[in-house]
């Protein structure tokens, strides 16, 4: 006989149940009209239906377990970032099902082990979650088993809460933790990462220049990036992807001047009052005690000088940004350079090794400079740094004395000539 089959013939033996118990109390009650006779058939009446409805579900041999007793959904994790917890008290649900059916065969236990370890229960959304939404759970299970249990939720949907609330960085919080300095003299800085270590951030980020070998000067863009050393959901943060790089500009600082309109006018007057002084010091000296030397073919000393003049400035060169040879950090001099040709006129007496030079006027060219100049960020000169120098040897021919002095540092050096007359 089919399953089917079988039901509606308990049904039908059901329906006929009532109906017997239906007659067979209107004749009672038609027999006995006193109350006490009333009151027995009402007993009688629900004895007779609640065992009516026991034969219909020991007939079913279906057995219902309701899940909710066992179950458990937990929430964790901060507001529309939580995951949901599903656990199923399996061993509660074996024990109550095993007295229920009162299994003792090694078989139907086995059977009944099999089912729960098919039991899943399964929730909608368990990840992303947030306060106040509402997740739906769903049961899975071999439904088609041999000793017919069912398992149904009488609360099959739960609300989400207990959720922590969680905090978004801005860009600004992010990089709080750091503040970026730097070393050296620009065009030849270079910066550098220095920490808060009482900031929270460090727990989060490390931080990091990607061109950390660069050279820096004033005005130029840092790049910093903030990398997190774990997902920022676990410790209750959150903050855009765009907001882990950073551009900060170099701001005003120490800087090495590139040409002479940059120094103001008291500082222009106080290298020019230097170079002057060493001019006096070093090349008139040296001719009104006639030690003249001329580069190349050794021409005349000591005293075959009858006559010289004041060294007067003939020309001027501005040599910016000499390569660093020894790394950023050391001392340097003539990093940057500014160079003046100066012009002595000097009349020879008589010159027993070279008749040539015998009782002639000819031009003296030697060359001076000061080296060095470093400007800070208010524009004046660290006249400290400023290294004052003569360069080369003295010579009557011009280009002999800018050759050496100029033309041969091109290669190292920005070379540009200037009028020191201009403003």
């Amino acid at each position: 006989m089919s399953r089917k089959l079988k039901y509606s013939n308990i049904v039908f033996t059901f329906i006929g149940v009532l109906s017997h118990i239906k007659r067979h109390s209107q004749s009672i009650i038609q027999t006995n009209n006193d109350r006490k006779g009333e009151e027995s058939m009402k007993k009688y009446i629900v004895t007779i239906f609640l065992s009516s409805v026991l034969l219909l579900l020991v007939a079913c041999g279906k057995t219902t377990y309701e899940l909710d007793r066992a179950l458990s959904v937990e929430f964790e994790g901060y507001d529309e970032y939580g995951i949901a917890i599903i656990s199923v008290d399996k061993t509660k649900v074996y024990n109550d099902l095993s007295e229920v059916k009162k299994l003792n065969e090694r078989n139907e236990l086995a059977e009944l082990d099999s089912i729960i370890s098919s039991l899943q229960v399964e929730a909608s959304q368990i990840e992303s979650l947030k306060n106040g939404e509402e997740v739906e759970l769903r049961i899975s299970y071999d439904e088609d088993n041999r000793l017919d249990i069912a398992f149904e939720l009488n609360e099959p949907k739960v609300t989400v809460q207990n959720l922590e609330p969680i905090t978004t960085l801005s860009q600004e919080d992010i990089f709080e933790a750091i503040e970026i300095q730097y070393e050296g003299v620009s065009p030849f800085l270079q910066a550098r990462i220095v920490e808060d270590t009482t900031n929270e951030m460090l727990s989060l980020f490390t931080y990091s220049i990607p061109e950390s070998d660069k050279f820096y000067k004033v005005d130029d863009e840092v790049e910093v990036i903030a990398e997190p050393k774990t997902e920022l959901i676990q410790s209750g943060y959150k903050a855009d992807e765009e907001d882990f790089s950073f551009t900060i500009k170099v701001p005003d600082q120490q800087k090495y001047v590139i040409s002479w309109a940059e120094l103001n006018e008291d500082d222009q007057k106080y290298i020019m009052n230097e170079i002057q002084d060493l001019v006096v010091a070093r090349i008139d000296s040296r001719i009104q005690d006639n030690s003249v030397y001329e580069k190349g073919s050794y021409i005349t000393m000591g005293r075959y000088i009858d006559e010289s003049g004041e060294s007067i400035l003939d020309e001027t060169y501005f040599l910016f940004l000499k390569e660093l040879e020894s790394g950023p950090f050391g001392y340097y001099d003539d990093v940057n350079s500014i160079r003046f040709i100066y012009k002595n006129e000097i009349t020879f007496g008589e010159v027993f090794f070279n008749r040539e030079y015998d009782h002639k006027t000819k031009d003296y060219y030697s060359v001076v400079g000061a080296s060095n100049l470093i400007i800070d960020e208010d524009g004046n000169l660290d006249r400290n740094a400023v290294d004052f120098a003569t360069f080369s040897n003295p010579d009557t021919d011009k280009v002999t004395v800018t050759n050496e002095t100029v033309n041969k540092n091109k290669d190292k050096y920005n070379v540009d000539s200037f009028d020191m007359n201009e403003s």
